[in-house]
């Protein structure tokens, strides 16, 4: 998972769901101000499913 504001469509913004900074919560335990330019979430648990 990678931060939207960062990777997300330059003028479609509204339209992201957003749980960056959730899953950079639950899943690496640090906030978005600790996280520098690049890295991503690779938890698969902190990715959505493709089996709906």
């Amino acid at each position: 998972m990678s931060n939207p504001l960062r990777s997300g469509p330059y003028n479609s913004q509204k339209w992201v769901i957003d749980a960056y900074e959730e899953s950079l919560s639950v899943f690496m335990n640090t906030q978005i101000q600790n996280v520098k330019w690049g890295p991503k979430n690779k938890a698969p648990q902190s990715h959505a499913s493709d089996s709906s």
